[in-house]
């Protein structure tokens, strides 16, 4: 929700924002750690068209926000409200 209200307000697009704002583990001092990944065709492909309208600056980011906000609803949201 972060993204959302700050593009709101500012007015900048998804790229300039993801820039600007760091995952929650790199805030805290996590590092990140490689993982392999297998997705069908049509998904990288729509990942890139992301990258090439700017939406993020590459792959990984795109994944790595995805992955986050679901982990946000299904797993980390769930204790909140449990």
């Amino acid at each position: 929700m972060k993204y959302i209200y700050f593009l709101i307000y500012s007015n900048i697009t998804l790229y300039e924002a993801s820039l600007v704002f760091t995952d929650i583990t790199e805030q805290e001092g996590y590092e990140t750690r490689l993982i392999t990944l297998h997705l069908p065709e049509p998904y990288i492909r729509a990942l890139d068209q992301l990258v090439r309208e700017k939406f993020y600056p590459n792959r990984a980011e795109a994944i790595r926000v995805a992955v986050r906000d679901l982990l946000s609803v299904e797993a980390w949201g769930r204790k909140a409200n449990g």
